[in-house]
């Protein structure tokens, strides 16, 4: 998060630019649009989906990760998960 749409921060940025236009700031919205886009994140999943927002180390991250969560559950998409795995917590 906070980070350009370029090939040193996301696999194929391309694709992602195709979903949510160029020249965008990895923020809550591309996260969001990434796994609702027919084409994102959950491209070809049969089973159930879930979402792990990790690395929620911080009060600033777990509050965005805590954004998506609002937003995706708005949207009928229920299962995100809020971790810091390296720390053993979840949210």
């Amino acid at each position: 998060m906070g980070k350009a749409i370029d090939e040193d921060t996301v696999h194929r940025p391309e694709l992602l630019c195709q979903m949510v236009g160029k020249n965008f700031i990895i923020d809550e919205e591309v996260i969001v649009k990434l796994v609702l886009d027919k084409n994102g994140l959950f491209k070809n999943a049969s089973r159930d989906k879930i979402l792990l927002l990790n690395k929620a180390n911080d009060e600033i991250k777990i509050c965005k990760a805590k954004r998506i969560r609002r937003i995706l559950k708005d949207k009928h998409f229920n299962n995100v998960a809020i971790a810091d795995i390296k720390e053993k917590k979840f949210y």
